[in-house]
């Protein structure tokens, strides 16, 4: 629900405000992201490209992104396959199929990181070490803030 997706932007926000948010999704996505939108500060920085892209923009910004988080999709496939950090929220009945298809290494890594639809503050903190790790990696001259 978009309250939801609010209440866990704005825990990440609060722990890393450097962040910039990117909203990915398609046309059936736009009444979600615009009530996500209404419910969040003007400030808030979200990029809304929800039913703006084609399949190869796509491709491009999950390839840039420093962190993904999303319901199971081929967005997250996408992620997977070009190596790169994400966390999958799954509906309860497609457990058995988390880790059907990432690639060992990145489960090992927890460069892939599935669970069950969960509160946003239980997400969050499941993907806070991963979220430090990213930021960390990125921050000049190694500086830990």
């Amino acid at each position: 629900m978009p309250e939801r997706w609010v209440e866990f932007l704005q825990l990440v926000h609060k722990e890393f405000p450097d962040f910039e948010f990117v909203a990915l999704g398609g046309i059936w996505d736009i009444d979600t992201i615009q009530e996500i939108k209404g419910l969040l500060p003007e400030t808030f920085p979200l990029i809304d490209l929800v039913g703006k892209t084609n399949i190869s923009d796509c491709i491009r910004i999950l390839d840039t992104l420093d962190y993904y988080i999303g319901f199971s999709s081929g967005l997250n496939c996408i992620r997977n396959v070009l190596n790169k950090p994400c966390a999958v929220m799954w509906p309860k009945h497609q457990k058995a199929l988390m880790y059907s298809h990432p690639d060992p290494e990145t489960i090992e890594r927890r460069d892939y990181i599935a669970f069950i639809y969960d509160e946003p503050e239980r997400v969050f903190n499941r993907i806070k070490s991963k979220l430090r790790e990213v930021l960390y990696l990125k921050i000049p001259n190694g500086v830990m803030v």
